[in-house]
């Protein structure tokens, strides 16, 4: 498995190319011990037909009366063809087990391979970013980033900008998610806003190539954060989730993933069934804010096992900014423990989250970008 993860995508395509078409001018082998041609008189340094542009037999056989001096009456040229269809073939078998370095990792490793590897997702609150196209594949690189949510103001400016940056991410395997919300879109019962805004994505889509487009939303929608949430948390929470199950009606009808980015702790404010109903119907993932450092696996157990009992995937977002930013305290964030110390804790909540498509994410880029220079720093 492995092995097939690091044969690079560039090389599978030229394999690909050679089993169609061994004359093919592109051929490695031409361009390696093709080029002493003029001393051994083996092989030409271009193969005439794909140079004409053309691959029938006709032209193979017009070929080898030219080179060979004689014309056959069908098949491929003896002299050329052969050779080059085994060394062709000692090629690929060398491809697959040859490892390459893991800098020039496949942009999109094989689905099993996939499965298989850690899944991390990056938060970015900063819309400039998509100008900064470098920094943020460096990250990415840095830290095996395999989901992205990227805060968008759409404009009328920013399309050819957007594009480019959600390819070159792609380019690495990232996919690239919208990060939304506001608070105050918890209290719709009709997700108008959210859904107002997830328009805007469905006609980007539609306005680029495949390569280009918005994998779906990342909704960071808060409604507990307002200070009459608790005055009526029950009928608040009912609001939200009929919000969000609108929300999610949508994008399955314009194809496109919604992940419901939520606190840990619905389940102990009495909210276990609209929590159910969210997870259920309101979300194809679920992110969980598990913000609480020494009880990650606890406070998050209600809600993996939702997430396992409706097949959604389950993301646990560790926090990453300063002690005293948004009034957080030493318990609450990663930032003075490190990132090994946080991904020790993703991977024991992974052991004990058995049987759900588990992803690890970064709250966010800015405090991440300090924590990387520190150590580097202490090094």
């Amino acid at each position: 498995m492995s092995i097939s993860f690091r044969i690079g995508w560039s090389r599978y395509k030229k394999i690909r190319t050679y089993r169609k078409h061994p004359l093919k001018c592109t051929l490695a082998v031409n361009r390696i011990f093709l080029r002493r041609d003029a001393r051994r008189n083996l092989l030409p340094a271009r193969c005439a037909p794909c140079a004409a542009g053309r691959g029938d037999m006709d032209s193979i056989n017009i070929w080898n009366d030219r080179y060979a001096g004689k014309r056959k009456a069908g098949g491929v040229c003896r002299i050329a063809a052969l050779p080059v269809m085994v060394l062709c073939a000692w090629m690929a078998l060398r491809a697959l087990s040859e490892k390459i370095p893991e800098d020039t990792l496949p942009a999109e490793p094989p689905q099993e391979v996939r499965e298989e590897m850690p899944q991390s997702g990056m938060f970015e609150w900063d819309e400039d970013s998509i100008l900064r196209i470098d920094e943020a594949a460096e990250l990415a690189k840095r830290l095996r980033i395999t989901h992205w949510y990227q805060e968008i103001e759409f404009s009328q400016g920013m399309v050819q900008e957007l594009a480019a940056f959600i390819e070159a991410m792609a380019g690495q395997g990232v996919k690239v998610y919208a990060l939304v919300g506001a608070k105050e879109w918890g209290y719709e019962p009709d997700g108008a806003s959210l859904i107002a805004y997830m328009e805007n994505v469905r006609i980007y889509n539609e306005s680029v190539s495949q390569n280009q487009r918005l994998w779906g939303i990342m909704a960071d929608v808060e409604p507990y954060i307002l200070k009459g949430w608790k005055d009526n948390a029950q009928a608040n929470m009912d609001a939200y989730v009929s919000g969000m199950v609108k929300a999610h009606e949508w994008t399955l009808e314009n194809d496109l993933l919604l992940i419901a980015c939520i606190p840990r702790h619905y389940d102990d404010q009495g909210l276990s069934e609209q929590l159910e109903r969210l997870i259920a119907q309101g979300c194809d993932e679920v992110a969980v804010m598990n913000y609480g450092c020494g009880d990650e696996v606890e406070r998050i157990k209600t809600e993996a096992l939702l997430a396992v009992r409706y097949g959604k995937p389950l993301h646990c977002i560790l926090e990453f900014q300063e002690v005293g930013k948004h009034g957080l305290t030493e318990e609450e964030t990663y930032r003075n423990k490190g990132l090994e110390a946080a991904w020790e804790v993703w991977t024991q909540v992974e052991e004990a989250c058995e049987g759900v498509q588990f992803i690890r994410d970064y709250h966010w880029t800015e405090p991440i970008w300090d924590i990387l220079a520190q150590e580097a720093e202490n090094e």
